[in-house]
C-alpha cells in the first residue's frame, strides 16, 4: 500500500463517520481528526468565522489532551 493510498482510506473513513455526527462541532472534530491522521500532524485546528468577525476553533484534534483543550477555548 503506499502512502497515498493509506492517506484516501483515511479521508473515506472519516466521510463515513461524519454521516453518524449528531453536530457540525463534532463533524469539525471529526474532521480535525482525519486531517491530522492523514498528514502526521499532531495537531489541526478548523477555525470557523462567526457573526462578530471572529475566528473561533469549532474542531480540534491533537495527541496532547492539554493543548486540545487549550485551543478549543480559543
Amino acid at each position: 500500500m503506499t502512502a497515498m493510498t493509506g492517506q484516501l482510506e483515511i479521508l473515506a473513513a472519516v466521510g463515513r463517520e461524519l454521516t453518524d455526527a449528531h453536530s457540525l462541532d463534532e463533524a469539525l472534530a471529526t474532521l480535525a481528526r482525519a486531517v491530522a491522521e492523514a498528514t502526521g500532524a499532531t495537531l489541526a485546528v478548523v477555525r470557523v468565522p462567526d457573526t462578530a468577525g471572529g475566528l473561533p476553533s469549532r474542531g480540534v484534534w491533537s495527541t496532547s489532551a492539554a493543548l486540545s483543550a487549550e485551543l478549543e477555548g480559543s
